[in-house]
């Protein structure tokens, strides 16, 4: 049974933006060894490095292995797209979010592990450590990585930017200096 069509939202949100409902199962294959096993282990990293419990963890790990599902339904033109998305494109690639929750909603997963793919661009939702983890180590591994669109960056780049983003309140600060202290170690932290 497909978990999509177990939910009439998913439809509802696709039709609403003139998407068609058209799964791509390759859009998420292609990340599961690059992207969101690297946001998996960042995520794990930071969350050690904060001492979060073990029950913690294990919600963290199975939203970072699950935060981008819902990109199965973003179009391949737009989520491939090598310039700068307009901003129509922006909001539909905004909604992958959305869509991994409602499509896994029935499949029994963990509340908590719902709302963070949910809310994984959303740092002020209600499970907000765990939010800010996922969104910093998602964000960090996309920087680091080569896309379609742009180079991959070197770690101080990564960082730079993430520091920028805390410093403008748009992440953690408390989180970006756990993803700092995990990759250089505590002596190299300002």
């Amino acid at each position: 049974d497909n978990l999509a069509d177990k939910n009439p939202k998913v439809k509802e949100i696709l039709k609403e933006h003139n998407i068609e409902y058209a799964p791509n199962p390759d859009n998420v294959k292609s990340i599961i060894n690059t992207h969101l096993s690297t946001t998996t282990g960042l995520a794990l990293k930071i969350a050690n490095q904060l001492n979060l419990s073990e029950a913690d963890k294990k919600v963290l790990e199975m939203a970072s292995m699950f935060h981008d599902f819902g990109k199965i339904f973003i179009p391949e033109e737009i989520l491939n797209k090598p310039g700068k998305l307009t901003d129509e494109e922006k909001a539909i690639m905004q909604l992958h979010a959305e869509l991994g929750y409602e499509i896994l909603l029935s499949s029994g997963m963990n509340k908590r592990v719902l709302n963070l793919i949910k809310n994984h661009h959303n740092t002020q939702s209600s499970d907000e450590l765990l939010t800010q983890i996922l969104s910093v180590a998602d964000i960090y591994s996309a920087l680091k990585e080569e896309r379609c669109y742009k180079k991959p960056l070197k770690e101080e780049e990564a960082l730079e930017i993430l520091d920028q983003k805390a410093q403008n309140g748009e992440v953690s600060a408390e989180v970006v200096k756990a993803l700092t202290t995990s990759i250089y170690g505590e002596e190299c932290v300002a």
